[in-house]
């Protein structure tokens, strides 16, 4: 390879960061990355006492969080806290400036394992 051709590839150069962002653009992935972020990030958003009694399966096409729960009371408790616990996700989506795709509610499902 000449040093020409060697410096303009160089010049050309960009951060690993900008090559995929523009990857998960393309293949539309973006959102699903998000996704696994925001779940993966659990504890941090619901706190210790309620992520150690529900785990997150997925988030569904419609934006529906589906949540697993360990027990009837706890799914009975997080019934009432289900806004809040939305308003806290989507604040938390907001801060990490990931895309405008608020999830639109949770559905609790006990776990029968």
């Amino acid at each position: 390879m000449s040093q020409k051709k060697a410096k303009k590839r160089f010049k050309e150069q960009r951060p690993l960061a900008d090559g995929v962002s523009r990857l998960l653009d393309i293949y539309h992935m973006r959102r699903t990355v998000d996704d696994l972020s925001l779940i993966e990030s659990w504890h941090e958003i619901v706190g210790e006492r309620i992520a150690g009694f529900t785990k997150p399966l997925a988030i569904d096409q419609h934006r529906i969080l589906h949540v697993e729960v360990s027990d009837s009371s706890w799914m009975h408790e997080l019934s009432f806290l289900k806004q809040p616990i939305m308003d806290g996700i989507n604040d938390y989506r907001v801060a990490r400036d990931s895309p405008p795709l608020p999830i639109r509610s949770i559905r609790f499902f006990l776990d029968r394992s």
